[in-house]
């Protein structure tokens, strides 16, 4: 199943459960069809999948990728910011 389409399908089963802490509103079928025809099957991002580990591997080891996986292993061990449900 496509990332987008199963990503659609994800959200419409939460805003059916309540999950979103809203009602669920009946969608019409043809609607929904023809909004899942506009998504694609597979990937389409500019970068390649992250399965494809020679290029990300290759991309960590330049300077601008040291920079991120610095940053990023920073954020990872700073403290989250705790969220109420007053948000």
């Amino acid at each position: 199943m496509a990332i987008r389409r199963a990503c659609f399908l994800v959200a419409l089963a939460c805003a059916a459960s309540g999950a979103f802490g809203r009602t669920f509103v009946p969608q019409d079928k043809a609607r929904v069809a023809e909004i899942a025809a506009m998504l694609v099957d597979r990937y389409a991002g500019e970068e390649p999948p992250a399965s494809d580990r020679a290029y990300w591997d290759a991309q960590a080891d330049t300077p601008a990728g040291r920079k991120v996986l610095k940053k990023a292993e920073h954020r990872l061990a700073s403290p989250s910011a705790e969220t109420t449900d007053a948000l």
